[in-house]
């Protein structure tokens, strides 16, 4: 296949030989020109003077020195400009922002296409005016909604008055704007076109000036083409094929895709002679073309692997590419490209949005917006977390991770200032910014700007080599926030600091980062529009759906389509005729074309395929070859199945060295051996810590047990009777301060003897007097069963057992602490009782009891019978009744549901049922041989080396699994 650049550098060197100094090539894009150059160089054999390449608006801004301005200050402007026709009390820049795009916009077509500003406003006026019963469609009431802050009734004469006096003063605002942007020397760009055009002085730097693959060409465009074609210095190639250009029935109506071309090049002729078949009759040749259906965006990318290794693609280099309808998929795959891929070149930009730094920012906005509270010159621990726990915390102050740590393990919920500035670094992250200031907006930028300098000074040369991305986010990012800074000192950007926020974060969502790389050589990976006068022999295009091929096109606009079309502006048919001459350049000269599509109708999608496919089958020529083919996601459960573990090298090192299990080690085995493995072998913790303001159910419960401890310690030893159960009912101080002793302790970390007094937030004060509440409960229980003497509070017990393992006898120590030992009196054989209570503080009951001892060490025993609270409870009162064996007095294990133990008739006596027949636990000795015997069983599995660690075979346990993603 000879490429459409391939023919014009042979025309170029054939007309002007080698010496194309003089000469200057244009594009309406920079991509061509490096594909361009080389072509050259190929055709010309030898040295030579290379010509200028500029794109079209290259050459239009060397004309003036007017300039372009920035973006953000162009909506500004306007803003101001508007403010002075309609005020700001409805409306602030954040509700202007997106309708001034808009405005700007339409402005600037209106100048590119050289309309006459005051004759389209004016018929937009009478438009309006002669509609006054004016019907908005439910899309135009929300955002007129939006933009006045009034709701739409079907009678708003109000609106619609303020509606009108907008559109009347459109024109007195165009050329306000004009004016004020003309007295910086600035301008938008369709101002600057049409003042170079207009001003009919060209300053120019070459002889000739060659205009290479334009198609749509607005009318500014046209003019400056023949300027220079008047003064014998324009020279036009224009790409198109025959089998479009001529007339015929089209099932979809449009031939007007390429009747643009064939209006411009009657006026402006074309250097290649038309009745060349091998540029200009290409479409009919010989193509093999693929229709790709997949259910999802990675599907797509996954597919982009199996495509370039099929018949060797990826091996044809640059005449290989790969084109993204849709450029989010360009992460996705880059990951997918395969590892043996020789050379591959992106041409789309990298988004600064999806930069580690994009995040900081983020972070560090929320965190003295939503994370800083003033009154009390503190902040909230999850905000500070989000910006200390950022890989790039460690540029800014290489404290970072200790402070995180410190904050966290002693849940300082809400840390002051003065702990968090410990050094520069950390003062300049969390130094307060008052937001009364009128300069805050512009301070906390700064900070922030000198945050982001901070990280580049401090980032590792190493890894700049390695990861020039980072580097250059960096770079952009500050340069994109000083450009910030000096809008807001010029008083260009008047603005709330959330507005601020939110512009910010417009503004680094629109920017990307260039792929730096040899551009011509390997397989290219492109979007659409970098597509144009580059022709390949393998195409691959990408999320070729009807929505991005074509792409977002909609009318939104001040100006009515009825008027756009009469004045000559850009329309939606403007807009897909461009889109459609585009992709049919991608296929013009290609032999191999898959066009992939997403054929899934989930999350909104519409599922279609672009029209542009749908009008390829119909009008294809005889002799393409159409295939199709489905992808599919396949079938794959939502939880994997889980491998086995063997206990072989480190593993059974690991448990050769195990010498103590407690119950909750026991409990988890039973309930997945996995899961024992991850957390006993492996040392995979789970996760408790929490910056949350909120206490989970484990801090609750360890609060109430050291409250409890601290109040019964008062009497324990000693026969307590109703009288002193009733004193510590009625210390509600003495209630709370227990409490407070034990956030002290529990949450806070604070172990020592200081004055820490613990400052609480709204759900930790809610939580203080939930437990409060529950204690005073816990105090009215024993009431009813006084007299009872206590015999331990957090008592440890521990004993050493005995088991054989394949590799001998070993003693393992089992055991734990026991919230509660006390001696009651049971009520019906009035002998003395020793109980092993264990509070509960959660509402779930135990709803499906235990039949029997089995039943306990059943592992797919169900969740409601709580089988891990019988294990816990009668290995405590074993081990407590084996120590105890000369008193002869029995020992029960209790539990102690907080909640729900108000009732007259409650026995937290632990008990079995089977067949409905409870059979309460009175003296644990009867039950110790056989609970012993699945003790040791259990224990002596967990060390057999011979047995694999298998998965549950309860798969709905694996969803709330803290290690589900590490099985396979």
């Amino acid at each position: 296949m000879t490429s459409f650049l391939e023919h014009i550098a042979e025309d170029i060197i054939t007309k002007h030989g080698t010496d194309l100094s003089d000469i200057t090539i244009v594009f309406p894009n920079k991509r061509a020109s490096l594909f361009m150059k080389e072509m050259l160089a190929i055709k010309a054999g030898k040295p030579m003077w290379s010509p200028q390449y500029i794109t079209i608006s290259e050459l239009f801004r060397r004309q003036t020195e007017t300039v372009v301005a920035d973006p953000v200050k162009l909506v500004c402007e306007l803003f101001k400009v508007y403010s002075a026709y309609h005020g700001t009390e409805e409306l602030t820049l954040d509700k202007f922002y997106g309708w001034g795009q808009l405005m700007i916009s339409d402005f600037d077509d209106i100048d590119k296409n050289m309309a006459n500003a005051d004759a389209v406003f004016s018929n937009i006026t009478a438009f309006h005016e002669l509609e006054n019963k004016i019907d908005f469609t439910q899309g135009q009431r929300e955002a007129i909604e939006r933009f006045f802050n009034i709701i739409l009734d079907e009678d708003n004469s109000e609106i619609k008055e303020k509606f009108l006096k907008m559109w009347n003063s459109l024109a007195d605002i165009y050329h306000k704007f004009n004016e004020r942007l003309a007295g910086e020397g600035l301008a938008y760009e369709g101002a600057l076109y049409r003042k170079v055009v207009e001003s009919k002085c060209l300053n120019l730097s070459s002889e000739k000036y060659v205009f290479v693959g334009f198609n749509v060409v607005q009318k500014v465009e046209r003019q400056l083409f023949s300027m220079l074609q008047e003064e014998g210095r324009a020279l036009f190639y224009w790409d198109y094929d025959n089998f479009f250009m001529q007339e015929r029935n089209s099932v979809s109506n449009e031939v007007s895709r390429y009747s643009y071309i064939s209006r411009l090049k009657e006026k402006f002729v074309n250097e290649l002679a038309p009745d060349r078949t091998d540029v200009f009759d290409t479409m009919k040749e010989e193509k093999e073309v693929k229709f790709v259906s997949a259910p999802t965006e990675n599907i797509q990318a996954r597919y982009v692997s199996k495509w370039l290794m099929d018949n060797d693609r990826m091996l044809h280099g640059r005449r290989t590419a790969i084109v993204m309808c849709h450029e989010t998929l360009l992460q996705t795959i880059i990951h997918c490209l395969p590892e043996e891929m020789p050379a591959v070149n992106v041409t789309t930009g990298y988004p600064l949005s999806q930069a580690p730094i994009t995040t900081l920012v983020a972070n560090f906005l929320t965190l003295h917006s939503e994370g800083y509270v003033a009154d009390g010159k503190v902040f909230r621990l999850h905000f500070v977390n989000a910006v200390l726990s950022h890989p790039y915390a460690k540029y800014i102050s290489q404290k970072a991770r200790e402070l995180r740590s410190t904050l966290n393990s002693m849940h300082r919920y809400f840390p002051n200032v003065e702990e968090l500035m410990g050094d520069d670094g950390l003062s300049l992250i969390f130094s307060p910014i008052d937001r009364e200031k009128n300069n805050y907006n512009e301070f906390i930028v700064r900070r922030l700007a000198d945050i982001v300098k901070q990280i580049a000074r401090n980032f590792p040369e190493n890894k700049k080599q390695e990861n020039g991305f980072a580097v250059e986010s960096l770079f952009r990012t500050y340069t994109l926030l000083m450009r910030i800074v000096n809008l807001i000192e010029d008083r260009d950007l008047i603005v709330d600091f959330d507005t601020l926020r939110r512009l910010m974060m417009q503004i680094i969502g629109s920017t990307t980062i260039p792929f730096h790389g040899e551009p011509v050589e390997g397989v290219q990976i492109m979007g659409v529009l970098e597509t144009r006068n580059i022709d390949f022999d393998h195409v691959l295009l990408l999320s070729c759906n009807e929505g991005n091929m074509p792409k977002g096109i909609n009318d939104a606009s001040f100006i009515p389509h009825s008027i756009r079309y009469g004045h000559g502006l850009t329309t939606i048919d403007n807009k897909v005729s461009v889109y459609a001459y585009y992709f049919n350049s991608i296929i013009q000269r290609c032999k191999d074309v898959t066009i992939v599509y997403n054929n899934s109708t989930d999350g909104g999608r519409s599922g279609e395929m672009s029209r542009f496919m749908v009008q390829m089958m119909v009008e294809k020529p005889a002799t393409w070859k159409l295939s199709k083919e489905a992808l599919s996601a396949g079938q794959h459960s939502m939880i994997s199945i889980p491998a086995e573990i063997a206990k072989e090298g480190k593993v059974a090192d690991i448990l050769d060295e195990m010498d103590s299990f407690s119950p909750t080690a026991i409990n988890n085995y039973l309930y997945c051996q996995l899961r024992f493995f991850y957390n006993y072998v492996a040392g995979l913790k789970e996760n408790d810590e929490t910056d949350d303001d909120s206490i989970d159910n484990r801090i609750f419960g360890l609060v109430f047990h050291e409250a409890s401890e601290i109040i019964y310690n008062k009497v324990k030893g000693a026969v307590i009777t109703k009288e002193v159960l009733n004193y510590l009912l009625k210390d509600k101080a003495g209630i709370y301060r227990a409490i407070d002793e034990a956030f002290r302790k529990e949450l806070f970390k604070i172990n020592d003897n200081s004055d820490f007094k613990p400052k609480y937030n709204g759900i930790q004060l809610i939580n203080r007097e939930v437990i409060r509440k529950y204690l005073e409960m816990l105090l009215r229980l024993d009431i009813r069963l006084a007299p009872f003497t206590i015999i331990g509070l957090e008592h440890d017990v521990y004993e050493d057992i005995t088991i054989c393992t394949d590799k001998g006898e070993r003693k393992i120590k089992v055991g734990g602490r026991i919230d509660r030992i006390d001696k009651v009196r049971d009520n019906e054989s009035g002998k003395e009782v020793i109980r092993v209570v264990d509070y509960k503080t959660g509402s779930k009951e135990i709803k499906s009891p235990s039949a029997n001892i089995e039943a306990v060490f059943d592992p797919l025993a169900k969740s409601d019978s709580h089988r891990d609270y019988y294990l816990q409870a009668m290995l405590y009162s074993l081990l407590i009744s084996r120590k105890r064996q000369e008193s002869n007095v029995p020992v029960s294990p209790a539990l102690l549901f907080i909640q729900h133990s108000y009732a007259d008739d409650t026995n937290p006596t632990l008990y079995f049922k089977d067949k409905n027949v409870k059979e309460y636990i009175n003296d644990i000795s009867i039950y110790g041989d056989i609970f012993m015997e699945n003790l040791k069983r259990v224990m002596t599995e967990i060390l057999d080396t011979s047995i694999t660690f298998k998965p549950t075979e309860e798969r709905k346990r694996c969803t709330m699994c803290p290690y589900y993603k590490l099985c396979r």
